[in-house]
């Protein structure tokens, strides 16, 4: 089994949320994954890496918003929380959440990443730009983590963003780099589509265009 650190990823989170120091963190996401180690977490984790990627997002900072992207999909299965689960434990029982009635892919805000994400790329227009290139890879591999990780992951993923991620994959306004990276993805849900939503999405009239 994996030695286990005392909260230094999210220390280091801390760091950059309130210090902007985030040369700290790239240093060690660099060369920590090197290291055969799993680190432990607080519940506010989740919240406190929204709250990073949001911010660095909103005000341009694109690389630093790529960073806490990276701590999800490079490090979630080595991420320890309260009791003893790791990631696919905590969706699966659903306690990663911001607010009582919310679900993993709300708490964590995948959705609401997406959203501001994709309103980049389409002000972006065309052309070719390679930091918001970075986003949209990043995102996706993130986005992918989530889906694989347990049932209930890929349950989320698929019914939440499904219709979205389409909508890029095919959006002419968009980079074609971007518009590539989403459709890969695209093809790796539909590929993987559980039974039982298959029906739910084939009644859906905007996501069976994509089917």
């Amino acid at each position: 089994m994996a030695p286990l650190k005392d909260r230094q990823v999210e220390k280091l989170l801390d760091e950059a949320l309130k210090h902007n120091n985030f040369q700290a963190l790239e240093h060690f996401l660099q060369n920590e994954s090197k290291l055969d180690s799993s680190f432990q977490c607080s519940r506010q984790f989740i919240t406190k890496l929204d709250k990073l990627f949001v911010r660095e997002l909103d005000i341009g900072h694109v690389f630093n918003a790529c960073l806490a992207l990276t701590i999800l999909h490079k490090w979630s299965q080595r991420l320890v929380f309260p009791g003893g689960g790791g990631i696919s434990v905590m969706i699966s029982l659903g306690l990663i959440r911001k607010m009582s009635t919310s679900l993993f892919m709300q708490s964590l805000g995948l959705l609401l990443w997406f959203e501001r994400a994709r309103k980049l790329w389409a002000e972006a227009g065309s052309a070719r730009n390679e930091p918001l290139i970075k986003v949209a890879e990043d995102f996706f591999d993130a986005l992918m983590v989530v889906h694989e990780s347990c049932k209930e992951g890929t349950f989320e993923v698929t019914e939440s963003l499904l219709s979205h991620i389409g909508k890029v994959a095919s959006d002419p306004q968009i980079n074609v780099m971007i518009q590539k990276e989403a459709a890969r993805k695209l093809n790796l849900i539909l590929a993987k589509i559980p039974m039982e939503l298959k029906k739910k999405i084939l009644l859906s009239q905007e996501a069976s265009t994509m089917m």
